[in-house]
């Protein structure tokens, strides 16, 4: 359940509406700084308003952002809400090296950003016998 409210004060003119997303205090909470290729790597977002209340129900205006020359051998699905205001998506990158990523709000880029992801060769090794 959002509960929306509006406060005002006319002489610092200053306006805060509870249940907006603040994209200053919104902020990528979980990524990695090493993928591997080929593999489905996940990150999530905390949406919050002013007031740091969680913010649901916003997936459909958040976006993922690849700034790297070679966008080709990447692929997303959508941000997914948890109910909680957290959102979660997952990608896979095709080929190895360092991506840069940011990941907006209506356009609006969420910190940090951009991000770097160093993404690797994807080989398993075991040091276990079959």
């Amino acid at each position: 359940m959002v509960v929306t409210a509006s406060i005002s004060f006319s002489q610092r003119g200053f306006y805060c509406d509870v249940g907006e997303v603040n994209v200053s205090l919104s902020t990528i909470q979980k990524f990695s700084l090493r993928a591997p290729k080929m593999i489905e790597n996940e990150m999530a977002v905390q949406l919050v308003d002013s007031f740091f209340n969680p913010v649901l129900s916003q997936q459909s205006r958040l976006t993922l952002e690849i700034a790297s020359v070679n966008k080709s051998g990447f692929s997303s699905g959508m941000f997914v809400d948890n109910d909680n205001g957290t959102y979660c998506i997952r990608y896979v990158v095709k080929d190895g090296g360092t991506y840069e990523m940011c990941v907006s709000f209506d356009g609006k880029r969420l910190s940090p950003c951009p991000f770097g992801v160093n993404v690797y060769g994807g080989k398993l090794h075991s040091s276990l016998p079959l």
